[in-house]
């Protein structure tokens, strides 16, 4: 679905199978697939109850007004299903929404109902008159007695969270509530709970935001998603809105033309990136192949232009986590070659972590990156060769030496490399057995000549020995 690709989807729903059909409409309650609504009508009378329920969320989902009369239909014979109202709701067609907001009917207590953020989002979705005033009534009783017992007192605090999850407002809870309660003590019982908790009046507010949130979305979306995950750290757990979420992803799999202009704004120090705020959001994951490539290769170029710092590589490795070679092959030509690599540390301790998937990526991710010249790859390397297990670093030595392309390797950098002593000992062999061996002749006989000529002592000559013997064996080959 994330790649645009329904027909296995379709093929899946063109019977309904217990084992994968119920998988696929659970997903289509929170993605939009239009194409797959008329596999969704087919099934909605041939199920049980309770996966007609299921499917008809799924239908209304796509957002075809069409079948809001149908679903309306259902939820008359079944008035207490949240999911059929929902599913009407989401339809968009007004008359049958003001119906359904007329017809439905809170089942049972209302504290066990309000109890689940998820199932509290989909109330606030139908948008009940006779819930808002059921609950507007119940909070004045609970209050009242609360004056006397401090066992009501207790419930309170929980219905007044509720009310802020349901309702929403621009002003304090106290003056929304004011007119329902119409006892002194209790509404002072009220204003001071509220003054002793004043989140509870935060979460009405960003509450009372959601549809502007969700228009500026569209607009200005780096202002809305940092808005977001502001009120996900303030109250995490408590506030979720399906329609707000759904926003996100779409937004996310359109392509993302605003994706590059979200990455010019590059990471500060307390600020996260566009890409840092979208991880804390959704599954990177579940994100078009295009998308996430679009998103690493322009992080990998804004990194390039940092003067110092990390950069933005611990999100490359996220939102490029399972693609293999063949994916991002792609990105070789686009990734600079002034990457400074000497602060990826994150992608080196990813190979020996115990993602599987994570280690594979930043293996791929090393070899695509690092392999552009000698100069790009050492600061890497010998960051390999410190933090990494012997066999590992020398694996992954070479293999970004073995892939170095040798026209793009100089005599100075040659040079440079062997007689430098920050670099170990381990890796200046290294470069000698499996990148020299590669180099133009005239390389070769460069270094041979520096090595005869080097003092006692220096790094060059503790390598004369090394460089004979790598040099006997090629000519032995």
């Amino acid at each position: 679905l994330r790649e645009g690709e329904v027909v296995p989807l379709q093929r899946g729903l063109s019977e309904w199978r217990p084992d994968l059909s119920p998988l696929i409409v659970t997903l289509l309650q929170q993605e939009v697939a239009p194409s797959l609504a008329p596999s969704l009508r087919k099934h909605l009378h041939a199920v049980s109850e309770y996966e007609r329920q299921e499917i008809a969320l799924a239908l209304g989902t796509q957002g075809c007004a069409q079948d809001g009369p149908e679903l309306l239909r259902l939820l008359k014979r079944s008035r207490y299903s949240i999911k059929f109202a929902v599913a009407v709701i989401r339809t968009g067609q007004e008359e049958a929404c003001q119906a359904a907001r007329a017809v439905w009917r809170p089942l049972g207590p209302l504290e066990p109902l309000l109890r689940d953020p998820v199932r509290v989002g989909l109330v606030r979705e139908i948008g009940s008159p006779r819930l808002r005033d059921r609950l507007r009534k119940l909070l004045a009783e609970t209050a009242l007695a609360g004056c006397a017992s401090a066992e009501q007192r207790n419930r309170l605090l929980p219905l007044l969270r509720s009310f802020a999850l349901l309702e929403g407002s621009a002003k304090p809870l106290e003056q929304v509530l004011a007119s329902s309660l119409r006892d002194r003590q209790a509404a002072t019982l009220v204003r001071n709970t509220l003054r002793s908790h004043p989140e509870i009046n935060g979460l009405a507010r960003a509450v009372h935001d959601l549809p502007r949130r969700r228009e500026l979305l569209e607009r200005t979306p780096q202002e809305a998603l940092a808005w977001w995950q502001r009120v996900q750290e303030q109250f995490p757990g408590q506030l979720r809105d399906a329609r707000f979420e759904r926003a996100i992803r779409q937004r996310a799999a359109q392509g993302m033309a605003l994706a590059i202009a979200c990455w010019q704004q590059l990471p500060t120090a307390g600020e996260p990136s566009w890409g840092g705020r979208m991880m804390g959001l959704i599954d990177v994951t579940q994100l078009p192949t295009k998308v996430r490539l679009t998103v690493v290769r322009e992080c990998l170029a804004q990194t390039a232009a940092l003067p110092e710092g990390p950069g933005c590589f611990d999100e490359v490795l996220i939102w490029a986590r399972g693609f293999g070679q063949a994916e991002l092959a792609p990105l070789r030509e686009g990734v600079p070659a002034s990457v400074d690599w000497s602060n990826r540390l994150s992608w080196l301790l990813a190979l020996e972590g115990e993602d599987s998937a994570q280690a594979e990526t930043a293996w791929n991710l090393l070899q695509l990156c690092a392999t552009r010249t000698l100069t790009n790859a050492l600061p890497l390397l010998d960051l390999a060769m410190t933090w990494l297990q012997p066999t590992t670093a020398d694996r992954l030595a070479r293999e970004i030496l073995a892939r170095i392309p040798p026209e793009a390797v100089t005599w100075q950098e040659v040079e440079r490399a062997l007689m430098d002593r920050t670099h170990s000992y381990q890796l200046q062999r290294l470069i000698q057995s499996v990148l020299v061996p590669r180099l133009p002749e005239t390389i070769q006989e460069q270094l041979d000549q520096k090595i005869a000529k080097a003092s006692p002592g220096s790094r060059l000559a503790a390598l004369a020995p090394y460089r004979l013997a790598v040099a006997e064996t090629m000519n032995n080959c």
